[in-house]
């Protein structure tokens, strides 16, 4: 059906086949569509307001529904409401699987291994768990068994679930102390800080690659960087006063990758020492000092079997690496909280050093 035309001049409305207006004036060849009145126009506007209105208030009360049964969730695991078996195999024994899935496996593809940031991000993850998710599982877990004993349900699973808490708790509980040591290590002054810088020998025809400050989070993935930039890298030299172990072992992994030789002039104390006995040769300046001590993990104070273990590993790899065992045994019975350093001629005797150099002398002393 053809719409009417309105008249521009007088606003009547005329027949789609006439020409001209009563008013004498000429049509507009397009017809218009007829005018809506301000206020049927506002109601208009306001109607098809209405539904997109509601659907953000559709969607905020589902979110308040959907944070509600959240809470509800919570509150009663915590209370030890939820069936024993929710309890233990959901929100227990389920979450503590996926968290350790997405906690290690997942974070070490996205971050660097061992990278500063890897450590913090992994730190404050370590915090929520130890002191948020840890305790409201284990306590909400053992309410719930106390709950399934008072209604004379079989006790075997209960006890058992409460046994879980114990065996399992404790050793949470005493690990999560580890935390404050970790903290200021990551997060003093930016964690234990390096750097590693080459040298160039130009006249000798090699560079040098030289290690000072700590051995912190990400210092093995730095050198490994910087030995794929230098080609020509002959020696190690390392200024380190100890540090984080495993990076001291990835250290020692790249030096015997590429056959370097390992050089101190001053200071290679502790997990430095792990990293100094990877050199194929290892040459030590009459003023260098090396310290050894019973290695020890950050932490592990009130578990001794990591450090037994640490320890272990250290001792089997200096005897690998050509050192007597009597000087082993003296070096890693050291208490973590001393340290021994043993003079040149010490040294040279157990196989740890095998050349000096004084600056312009470099000597064999196998």
């Amino acid at each position: 059906m053809a719409l009417p035309i309105i008249c521009s001049e007088c606003g009547i409305h005329n027949s789609p086949e006439n020409r001209w207006c009563e008013c004498g004036h000429e049509l507009d060849k397009v017809p218009k569509p007829p005018s809506v009145p301000p206020a049927a126009m506002a109601a208009q506007q306001k109607s098809n307001a209405a539904p997109r209105s509601s659907l953000f208030k559709r969607i905020i009360e589902a979110e308040s529904q959907d944070w509600a049964a959240l809470k509800s969730y919570i509150v009663t695991h915590w209370r030890g409401d939820m069936p024993l078996g929710l309890s233990f195999w959901v929100n227990y024994l389920g979450i503590n699987i996926l968290a350790y899935f997405v906690f290690v496996k997942c974070t070490n593809s996205v971050f660097a291994e061992n990278s500063l940031l890897h450590a913090q991000i992994r730190l404050i993850v370590l915090y929520f768990s130890s002191f948020l998710l840890s305790p409201w599982q284990i306590i909400g877990l053992w309410r719930s068994a106390q709950n399934h004993l008072l209604v004379k349900k079989p006790v075997f699973w209960a006890r058992c679930a409460q046994a879980s808490c114990i065996c399992i708790g404790a050793p949470v509980f005493l690990s999560s102390l580890s935390i404050f040591e970790w903290t200021g290590m990551v997060f003093r002054d930016g964690g234990y800080k390096y750097t590693v810088t080459t040298v160039n020998h130009p006249e000798d025809g090699f560079d040098e690659i030289l290690l000072s400050g700590f051995i912190g989070p990400g210092i093995a993935d730095k050198l490994e960087e910087e030995l794929a930039n230098t080609p020509k890298a002959f020696v190690v030299t390392l200024a380190l006063a100890g540090g984080l172990l495993q990076q001291a072992e990835k250290i020692g992994e790249l030096i015997e990758k590429r056959h370097l030789a390992t050089y101190t002039g001053t200071q290679c104390d502790s997990a430095c020492t792990y990293a100094f006995m990877a050199g194929s040769t290892r040459i030590i300046h009459p003023d260098g000092k090396l310290g050894f001590h019973a290695f020890r993990w950050i932490g592990s104070d009130w578990f001794n079997m990591k450090n037994e273990q640490a320890n272990k590993n250290g001792r089997a790899y200096f005897r690998k690496q050509g050192v007597r065992s009597k000087f082993i045994e003296k070096a890693f019975s050291v208490p973590s909280t001393d340290m021994w350093h043993p003079s040149a001629e010490e040294l040279i005797d157990a196989g740890v050093v095998t050349h000096t150099y004084d600056g312009s002398q470099f000597v064999d002393r196998r």
